[in-house]
């Protein structure tokens, strides 16, 4: 299956924030910080149209970025992606 240069359609609405899969790397520290373990977190179930156009799989941690529309400032949610 080819790669596609442009996002998938999900994406592309405007009142979807960005997706990304975060990094282990990334998320020890969250863990550490917050004293925290995967099953702290909250869910975002594996059929999510997002969680698709990612390709995010069972056990990631997906990190959505939202920015407000007052203050302009992103801020960042994390959802472990479950069943």
């Amino acid at each position: 299956m080819a790669e596609s240069q442009e996002q998938p359609v999900v994406f592309s609405h405007v009142l979807v924030p960005k997706h990304e899969v975060t990094p282990e790397s990334e998320l020890q520290e969250l863990f550490q910080k917050f004293k925290i373990t995967k099953q702290n977190l909250p869910w975002l179930k594996s059929t999510d149209p997002a969680v698709i156009a990612l390709g995010a799989k069972v056990g990631d941690v997906v990190k959505v970025l939202r920015t407000s529309p007052v203050t302009g400032k992103e801020t960042a949610y994390y959802r472990l992606v479950v069943e």
